[in-house]
Protein backbone atom coordinates (compact mmCIF):
# COMPACT_ATOMS: atom_id res chain seq x y z
CA UNK A 1 0.00 0.00 0.00
CA UNK A 2 1.36 3.42 -0.91
CA UNK A 3 2.09 5.48 2.21
CA UNK A 4 -0.26 8.38 2.84
CA UNK A 5 0.87 11.94 3.37
CA UNK A 6 0.25 11.61 7.10
CA UNK A 7 2.30 8.40 7.20
CA UNK A 8 5.21 10.42 5.86
CA UNK A 9 4.62 13.12 8.46
CA UNK A 10 4.32 10.44 11.14
CA UNK A 11 7.75 9.06 10.20
CA UNK A 12 9.13 12.59 10.36
CA UNK A 13 7.63 13.00 13.83
CA UNK A 14 9.31 9.79 15.01
CA UNK A 15 12.63 10.92 13.55
CA UNK A 16 12.29 14.28 15.27
CA UNK A 17 11.59 12.59 18.60
CA UNK A 18 14.88 10.75 18.22
CA UNK A 19 16.64 14.05 17.56
CA UNK A 20 14.90 15.48 20.61
CA UNK A 21 16.43 12.77 22.79
CA UNK A 22 19.88 12.58 21.22
CA UNK A 23 20.55 16.22 20.28
CA UNK A 24 18.56 18.51 22.55
CA UNK A 25 19.21 16.35 25.64
CA UNK A 26 22.28 14.25 24.74
CA UNK A 27 23.95 11.62 26.91
CA UNK A 28 22.89 11.73 30.52
CA UNK A 29 20.69 10.05 33.06
CA UNK A 30 17.52 11.07 31.21
CA UNK A 31 18.73 10.09 27.73
CA UNK A 32 17.28 7.06 25.99
CA UNK A 33 18.54 4.69 23.35
CA UNK A 34 17.07 5.36 19.87
CA UNK A 35 14.91 2.23 19.94
CA UNK A 36 13.43 3.36 23.26
CA UNK A 37 12.60 6.86 22.06
CA UNK A 38 9.74 5.69 19.86
CA UNK A 39 8.03 4.05 22.84
CA UNK A 40 8.19 7.37 24.65
CA UNK A 41 5.93 9.05 22.09
CA UNK A 42 2.45 9.60 23.46
CA UNK A 43 0.80 11.50 20.62
CA UNK A 44 1.66 13.20 17.33
CA UNK A 45 -0.68 15.84 15.88
CA UNK A 46 -0.33 17.38 12.43
CA UNK A 47 -1.83 20.86 11.96
CA UNK A 48 -2.47 22.57 8.61
CA UNK A 49 -2.82 26.34 8.34
CA UNK A 50 -1.15 29.58 7.33
CA UNK A 51 2.39 29.63 8.70
CA UNK A 52 4.76 32.54 9.18
CA UNK A 53 7.97 32.95 11.15
CA UNK A 54 10.30 35.69 12.30
CA UNK A 55 13.94 34.92 13.14
CA UNK A 56 15.63 38.31 12.89
CA UNK A 57 13.34 41.04 11.61
CA UNK A 58 10.20 40.75 9.52
CA UNK A 59 7.89 37.79 9.04
CA UNK A 60 8.36 35.21 6.27
CA UNK A 61 6.04 32.41 5.12
CA UNK A 62 6.85 28.85 6.17
CA UNK A 63 5.44 25.44 5.24
CA UNK A 64 1.75 24.98 6.04
CA UNK A 65 2.21 21.90 8.25
CA UNK A 66 3.21 22.01 11.92
CA UNK A 67 3.88 18.90 14.01
CA UNK A 68 3.11 18.76 17.73
CA UNK A 69 4.74 15.78 19.45
CA UNK A 70 3.91 14.85 23.03
CA UNK A 71 6.16 12.45 24.94
CA UNK A 72 5.29 10.21 27.87
CA UNK A 73 7.92 11.82 30.09
CA UNK A 74 5.97 15.09 30.08
CA UNK A 75 8.08 16.84 27.46
CA UNK A 76 6.59 18.17 24.20
CA UNK A 77 7.87 19.91 21.11
CA UNK A 78 6.55 21.73 18.06
CA UNK A 79 8.16 21.47 14.64
CA UNK A 80 7.90 24.13 11.94
CA UNK A 81 9.61 23.78 8.57
CA UNK A 82 10.66 26.09 5.77
CA UNK A 83 11.98 24.21 2.76
CA UNK A 84 15.01 22.25 4.08
CA UNK A 85 15.16 23.99 7.45
CA UNK A 86 13.53 22.42 10.51
CA UNK A 87 12.74 24.51 13.60
CA UNK A 88 12.08 22.70 16.88
CA UNK A 89 10.58 24.38 19.97
CA UNK A 90 10.90 22.24 23.11
CA UNK A 91 9.18 22.53 26.46
CA UNK A 92 7.62 20.75 29.39
CA UNK A 93 5.63 22.93 31.76
CA UNK A 94 2.14 23.76 30.53
CA UNK A 95 -1.05 25.39 31.73
CA UNK A 96 -4.65 25.63 30.60
CA UNK A 97 -6.50 28.45 32.39
CA UNK A 98 -9.69 27.60 30.48
CA UNK A 99 -10.79 25.05 27.84
CA UNK A 100 -10.19 27.48 24.97
CA UNK A 101 -6.57 28.32 25.75
CA UNK A 102 -3.59 26.02 26.23
CA UNK A 103 -0.03 27.22 26.85
CA UNK A 104 3.22 25.26 26.51
CA UNK A 105 6.29 26.83 28.14
CA UNK A 106 9.33 26.70 25.85
CA UNK A 107 12.87 26.24 27.23
CA UNK A 108 14.93 25.10 24.22
CA UNK A 109 15.11 25.87 20.50
CA UNK A 110 16.81 24.02 17.65
CA UNK A 111 17.43 24.95 14.03
CA UNK A 112 18.41 22.06 11.80
CA UNK A 113 18.71 20.87 8.25
CA UNK A 114 17.73 17.22 8.22
CA UNK A 115 19.67 15.53 11.02
CA UNK A 116 22.32 18.27 11.10
CA UNK A 117 21.97 20.76 13.94
CA UNK A 118 22.72 24.31 12.81
CA UNK A 119 21.90 26.04 16.09
CA UNK A 120 20.78 24.93 19.56
CA UNK A 121 19.73 27.20 22.42
CA UNK A 122 18.72 25.78 25.81
CA UNK A 123 18.29 29.16 27.46
CA UNK A 124 14.94 30.05 25.91
CA UNK A 125 11.88 31.50 27.60
CA UNK A 126 8.37 32.12 26.32
CA UNK A 127 5.30 30.13 25.40
CA UNK A 128 3.31 28.61 22.57
CA UNK A 129 -0.38 29.53 22.81
CA UNK A 130 -2.96 27.14 21.34
CA UNK A 131 -6.44 28.59 20.73
CA UNK A 132 -9.21 25.99 20.42
CA UNK A 133 -12.86 25.40 21.19
CA UNK A 134 -14.12 23.92 24.44
CA UNK A 135 -14.45 20.42 23.02
CA UNK A 136 -10.97 20.46 21.44
CA UNK A 137 -12.58 19.54 18.11
CA UNK A 138 -11.34 22.74 16.46
CA UNK A 139 -8.02 24.53 16.68
CA UNK A 140 -7.84 28.10 15.47
CA UNK A 141 -4.21 29.15 15.87
CA UNK A 142 -0.87 28.32 17.48
CA UNK A 143 1.37 31.28 18.28
CA UNK A 144 4.87 30.87 19.73
CA UNK A 145 6.80 33.87 21.06
CA UNK A 146 10.16 32.81 22.49
CA UNK A 147 13.28 34.70 23.51
CA UNK A 148 16.68 34.51 25.22
CA UNK A 149 17.24 37.48 27.52
CA UNK A 150 21.01 37.10 27.82
CA UNK A 151 21.58 36.78 24.06
CA UNK A 152 18.93 39.30 23.07
CA UNK A 153 17.31 36.94 20.57
CA UNK A 154 13.58 36.75 19.81
CA UNK A 155 11.83 34.21 17.57
CA UNK A 156 8.18 34.06 16.51
CA UNK A 157 6.37 31.13 14.91
CA UNK A 158 2.68 31.48 14.04
CA UNK A 159 0.25 28.98 12.51
CA UNK A 160 -3.02 30.82 11.89
CA UNK A 161 -6.36 29.98 10.25
CA UNK A 162 -5.90 26.28 10.97
CA UNK A 163 -8.09 24.36 8.53
CA UNK A 164 -7.54 20.81 9.79
CA UNK A 165 -5.61 18.67 12.24
CA UNK A 166 -4.85 14.96 12.30
CA UNK A 167 -3.86 13.05 15.40
CA UNK A 168 -2.33 9.63 16.13
CA UNK A 169 -2.13 8.09 19.57
CA UNK A 170 0.65 5.70 20.59
CA UNK A 171 0.43 2.58 22.70
CA UNK A 172 3.91 1.21 23.16
CA UNK A 173 5.50 1.13 19.71
CA UNK A 174 2.31 0.94 17.63
CA UNK A 175 0.51 4.13 16.56
CA UNK A 176 -3.24 4.14 17.07
CA UNK A 177 -5.41 6.23 14.77
CA UNK A 178 -7.66 8.79 16.40
CA UNK A 179 -11.39 8.09 16.05
CA UNK A 180 -11.77 11.27 14.05
CA UNK A 181 -8.43 11.56 12.23
CA UNK A 182 -9.22 14.62 10.16
CA UNK A 183 -11.39 17.48 11.31
CA UNK A 184 -11.69 20.31 8.82
CA UNK A 185 -12.36 23.75 10.22
CA UNK A 186 -14.89 25.66 8.15
CA UNK A 187 -15.48 28.61 10.42
CA UNK A 188 -13.58 30.73 12.90
CA UNK A 189 -14.82 31.42 16.45
CA UNK A 190 -17.25 34.26 16.97
CA UNK A 191 -15.49 37.59 17.45
CA UNK A 192 -15.19 38.96 20.95
CA UNK A 193 -17.31 41.91 21.98
CA UNK A 194 -14.96 44.81 21.38
CA UNK A 195 -16.36 46.74 24.37
CA UNK A 196 -15.97 44.02 26.99
CA UNK A 197 -12.98 41.80 27.59
CA UNK A 198 -12.72 38.96 30.09
CA UNK A 199 -9.09 37.91 30.51
CA UNK A 200 -8.29 34.79 32.58
CA UNK A 201 -5.77 35.53 35.33
CA UNK A 202 -2.99 33.18 36.31
CA UNK A 203 -1.45 32.76 39.75
CA UNK A 204 2.31 33.21 39.99
CA UNK A 205 3.98 33.30 43.39
CA UNK A 206 0.67 34.11 45.07
CA UNK A 207 0.03 37.06 42.74
CA UNK A 208 -2.38 37.41 39.83
CA UNK A 209 -0.66 37.84 36.47
CA UNK A 210 -1.94 38.19 32.92
CA UNK A 211 -0.12 37.33 29.64
CA UNK A 212 0.55 40.46 27.54
CA UNK A 213 2.29 40.60 24.16
CA UNK A 214 4.81 43.45 23.78
CA UNK A 215 5.23 45.11 20.36
CA UNK A 216 3.92 41.99 18.67
CA UNK A 217 7.05 39.94 19.37
CA UNK A 218 7.23 38.72 22.97
CA UNK A 219 4.64 37.67 25.58
CA UNK A 220 5.29 38.10 29.30
CA UNK A 221 3.23 37.61 32.45
CA UNK A 222 2.36 41.05 33.87
CA UNK A 223 1.24 41.86 37.40
CA UNK A 224 -1.86 44.08 37.33
CA UNK A 225 -0.77 47.01 39.48
CA UNK A 226 -3.12 49.98 39.75
CA UNK A 227 -0.59 51.70 41.99
CA UNK A 228 1.96 51.93 39.19
CA UNK A 229 1.71 55.10 37.12
CA UNK A 230 3.09 53.48 33.98
CA UNK A 231 3.59 50.07 32.49
CA UNK A 232 6.93 48.86 33.83
CA UNK A 233 9.31 46.56 31.90
CA UNK A 234 12.47 44.97 33.42
CA UNK A 235 15.76 46.31 32.05
CA UNK A 236 16.90 42.93 30.68
CA UNK A 237 13.70 42.61 28.65
CA UNK A 238 14.03 46.19 27.37
CA UNK A 239 17.64 45.45 26.37
CA UNK A 240 16.52 42.39 24.42
CA UNK A 241 13.82 44.37 22.62
CA UNK A 242 16.33 47.11 21.78
CA UNK A 243 18.92 44.67 20.42
CA UNK A 244 16.34 43.03 18.19
CA UNK A 245 14.99 46.34 16.89
CA UNK A 246 11.56 46.05 18.50
CA UNK A 247 12.31 49.19 20.51
CA UNK A 248 14.06 52.01 18.64
CA UNK A 249 16.13 54.88 20.04
CA UNK A 250 13.34 57.20 18.97
CA UNK A 251 10.92 55.37 21.28
CA UNK A 252 12.71 56.66 24.39
CA UNK A 253 11.13 59.84 25.70
CA UNK A 254 13.32 60.85 28.67
CA UNK A 255 13.47 60.17 32.40
CA UNK A 256 10.90 60.25 35.15
CA UNK A 257 11.17 60.04 38.93
CA UNK A 258 8.73 57.49 40.40
CA UNK A 259 7.64 57.27 44.03
CA UNK A 260 7.76 53.70 45.32
CA UNK A 261 5.33 52.11 47.76
CA UNK A 262 7.86 52.63 50.59
CA UNK A 263 8.06 56.37 49.85
CA UNK A 264 11.46 56.28 48.14
CA UNK A 265 12.03 58.04 44.80
CA UNK A 266 13.54 56.08 41.90
CA UNK A 267 14.60 57.63 38.55
CA UNK A 268 13.80 55.59 35.45
CA UNK A 269 14.10 55.89 31.69
CA UNK A 270 10.75 56.27 29.94
CA UNK A 271 9.75 55.11 26.49
CA UNK A 272 6.73 54.37 24.33
CA UNK A 273 5.58 50.85 23.56
CA UNK A 274 4.12 50.66 20.08
CA UNK A 275 1.58 48.04 21.16
CA UNK A 276 0.44 45.86 24.02
CA UNK A 277 -1.90 42.97 23.22
CA UNK A 278 -4.07 41.46 25.94
CA UNK A 279 -6.53 38.80 24.85
CA UNK A 280 -7.65 39.91 21.40
CA UNK A 281 -7.36 43.66 22.13
CA UNK A 282 -4.35 45.70 20.99
CA UNK A 283 -3.60 49.02 22.71
CA UNK A 284 -1.12 51.23 20.87
CA UNK A 285 1.38 53.89 22.01
CA UNK A 286 1.53 53.04 25.70
CA UNK A 287 3.85 54.95 28.06
CA UNK A 288 6.30 52.70 29.89
CA UNK A 289 9.30 52.85 32.19
CA UNK A 290 12.37 50.67 32.77
CA UNK A 291 12.51 48.70 36.03
CA UNK A 292 15.44 46.71 37.50
CA UNK A 293 16.53 43.58 35.63
CA UNK A 294 14.99 40.20 36.49
CA UNK A 295 11.94 41.88 38.00
CA UNK A 296 8.29 41.37 37.18
CA UNK A 297 6.58 43.45 34.47
CA UNK A 298 3.80 45.67 35.81
CA UNK A 299 0.59 46.59 34.02
CA UNK A 300 0.07 50.10 35.36
CA UNK A 301 -2.23 53.06 34.85
CA UNK A 302 -0.81 54.09 31.45
CA UNK A 303 -2.48 50.91 30.14
CA UNK A 304 -5.46 50.53 32.48
CA UNK A 305 -6.73 54.08 31.93
CA UNK A 306 -7.07 53.38 28.20
CA UNK A 307 -10.29 51.56 29.16
CA UNK A 308 -13.46 53.13 30.54
CA UNK A 309 -13.29 50.84 33.53
CA UNK A 310 -11.61 47.67 34.75
CA UNK A 311 -12.01 45.24 37.63
CA UNK A 312 -10.75 41.91 38.95
CA UNK A 313 -12.99 39.07 40.05
CA UNK A 314 -10.95 37.34 42.76
CA UNK A 315 -13.25 34.32 42.88
CA UNK A 316 -13.29 33.65 39.15
CA UNK A 317 -9.70 34.83 38.56
CA UNK A 318 -10.75 37.10 35.71
CA UNK A 319 -9.68 40.61 34.66
CA UNK A 320 -12.60 42.61 33.20
CA UNK A 321 -11.80 45.46 30.80
CA UNK A 322 -14.56 47.74 29.47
Amino acid sequence: MRPTFFDSIFRLGVALSLLFVMVVWPAGSSAQAPEEATTNIKRITLFNGNCKLQLIKGFFPCDSQMIFTELRNGRSFLTFTKEKNVFGLFGGADRQPNPENYYLQIDAFRIGEGEQTLALDKGMEGECHFRLNKGATRFYSVKCDIYNRSKGSIYNFYLENIVSFTKKEFNGTAPQADNAPDRPTTSMPAPLNSDHLQIPLLTKGGTFVVPVQINGVITLDFIVDSGAADVSIPADVVSTLVRTGSIQDSDFTGHQVYEMADGSNIPSATFTLRSLKIGERIVENVSASVSPAKGEPLLGQSFLTRFRSWSIDNDKHVLFLH
